[in-house]
């Protein structure tokens, strides 16, 4: 099934930039030091209140940096890039999707590339990533999911010893994804109706079902300053955080998960909502009214097959 690739690979990496020039910059820089040498960069300035394009190209004048007006999302974003790519007549193998607010070990990318380069059915890959602080901790080290309940969990999170093999995962984090062109070309690019959360499991999820095999790449690290795009890692009523990820985890239980499982995978949801809300009330989370609103709102669109587009982030990322 899978095409053999050569050696040394052309990657495309894609980066997404939203009001978030320090990060991207930081994550730029740290691309320099990397020791894989066949890449191109493309960076889209995904919407910014002020175009930021040429805060980028005046410190990286070699690299490809575009401008949307508006907001695409996580998925939108980088399919924007991926159609840029194509337009530029760019040659790549393999597209490396990475997070703007994190911070690259020299042999990241490296690594991801041998996981393709030994195993003909990998369609997609994942580093294992660390916070930025405190920088030992374990954020990511392989997805987990329970189809019958649609639960998803990060391996190995604020944990210090990491996995040492390469190994199959569930999914792996769209914070620092690599994907095979020809998996793209056949199971279909990122899933625009999830703006934002849940689009790296569905995707992982679609390439699983035909047989491709997702990785996790533990000698590809990555470091990674959590929840920059939605307000920040102590700010969990953000009310970006609080309508996507009720959305998504709705629309991955109807768009991905195996039907015969509905019933359980819908009263778990449900329970999850409702536990999410009373958590914002018992331990006096900031503005538990306001993000309860976007909790339900986040369901209520689902019901009504509204996708994309909501509410703004308040940072980076998408």
């Amino acid at each position: 099934m899978a095409d053999r690739i050569d050696a040394a690979p052309s990657v495309l990496i894609s980066i997404l930039n939203y009001n978030g020039i320090e990060n991207t910059l930081r994550c730029l820089s740290s691309l320099e030091r990397i020791r894989y040498s066949n890449y191109h960069i493309c960076v889209l300035d995904n919407g910014s209140s002020q175009d930021q394009t040429p805060q980028i190209q005046k410190v990286h004048p070699k690299l490809h940096v575009i401008r949307s007006e508006r907001n695409l999302g996580f998925s939108g974003g980088h399919n924007r890039i991926l159609a840029e790519a194509k337009k530029m007549g760019l040659a790549w193998e393999l597209a490396w999707f990475l997070n703007n607010d994190t911070v690259v070990d020299p042999e990241a990318l490296g690594a991801l590339v041998s996981a393709f380069n030994s195993n003909s059915k990998c369609g997609i890959a994942g580093s294992l990533i660390y916070f930025m602080s405190p920088p030992e901790k374990i954020w990511f080290a392989g997805g987990q999911i329970d189809l019958r309940t649609g639960k998803t969990i990060h391996r190995g999170q604020g944990e210090t010893i990491p996995p040492t093999t390469v190994q199959p995962v569930d999914y792996v984090t769209g914070c620092s994804l690599m994907a095979r062109r020809n998996m793209i070309e056949r199971v279909g690019a990122w899933d625009e109706d999830f703006f934002l959360y849940r689009e790296d499991v569905e995707l992982c999820l679609r390439a699983r079902t035909q047989e491709w095999q997702v990785l996790l790449v533990p000698h590809s690290i990555v470091h990674h300053k959590v929840a920059a795009s939605t307000g920040g890692l102590s700010t969990s009523s953000a009310p970006a955080k609080a309508y996507y990820s009720t959305r998504g985890m709705w629309l991955l239980i109807f768009k991905a998960l195996p039907n015969r499982y509905r019933i359980r995978q819908c009263g778990a949801a449900g329970i999850s909502t409702l536990r999410t809300i009373a958590r914002a009330f018992l331990r006096a989370e900031e503005h538990p009214l306001l993000r309860t609103f976007f909790i339900l709102k986040g369901f209520w669109d689902f019901l009504w097959g509204r996708t994309g587009y909501y509410v703004e982030p308040t940072h980076e990322t998408t």
